[in-house]
């Protein structure tokens, strides 16, 4: 971990983090088959966010319909899916600029990252007790004051707070590279949090894992 002195309670363990590392190359791997399984069913790439919205409203007799887009500049609050008709909606990358809500009833997978400059709200809701994961390959980005509540598994390549207060909310959290705090922050996570390393630069951040264990690969330079 970096910055030892502010980094939680831990325990370096002789002979772990090989042991951790295959853990969370096992969990990433499963999670980057299921993302190409999806590609493989999503129809015709959409080019904004009505495009979207039209293809989920056609889709008929889906357990779910997978959608996919590039680029997605988010500026007013927006759903997709509904609790009846879960959607798996990928994309490039989101960006934020303004004070929105964006929220999925299914699965939220982007190709590259997230980043929400200014209090963005996620919300990404499982449908009969399936989906409710948001994936990103790359990098989530979260500055002043954004939440995320996410009813799975919330993935990141990197998950980054930058500034103002933050709360994230999830089943689990896997991040394959750095989870870097550099504000206050409330985590709440109800099973496992499994990461490549912490980089610690803030004032408060308070982690709640409630179910299992905190897995950190990286114990970084002191």
């Amino acid at each position: 971990m970096n910055n030892i002195h502010d980094a939680p309670p831990y325990k370096q363990v002789p002979g772990l983090k090989p042991v951790i590392t295959d853990y969370l190359a096992s969990l990433s791997t499963d999670i980057m088959n299921a993302i190409e399984t999806y590609k493989k069913q999503a129809g015709s790439r959409a080019f904004s966010i009505d495009q979207l919205q039209q293809q989920i409203t056609a889709s008929i007799g889906q357990e779910a319909v997978v959608v996919r887009a590039g680029y997605l500049s988010v500026e007013e609050d927006v759903t997709f899916g509904s609790p009846t008709k879960p959607v798996i909606d990928m994309a490039d990358g989101i960006n934020t600029n303004k004070e929105v809500t964006l929220t999925v009833y299914g699965n939220l997978i982007l190709e590259n990252g997230l980043k929400g400059n200014t209090k963005l709200n996620v919300h990404v809701n499982r449908v009969n007790q399936s989906y409710g994961n948001l994936w990103a390959k790359s990098t989530i980005h979260l500055n002043n004051d954004s939440n995320v509540l996410v009813a799975d598994t919330l993935y990141a390549g990197v998950l980054t707070y930058n500034s103002g207060t933050l709360a994230v909310d999830a089943d689990q959290l896997i991040v394959q590279g750095d989870l870097s705090i550099n504000t206050e922050v409330e985590m709440n996570i109800a099973g496992q949090m499994v990461l490549g390393g912490i980089v610690s630069n803030n004032l408060v951040a308070n982690l709640n894992i409630k179910g299992v264990d905190l897995f950190v690969r990286d114990h970084g330079k002191q």
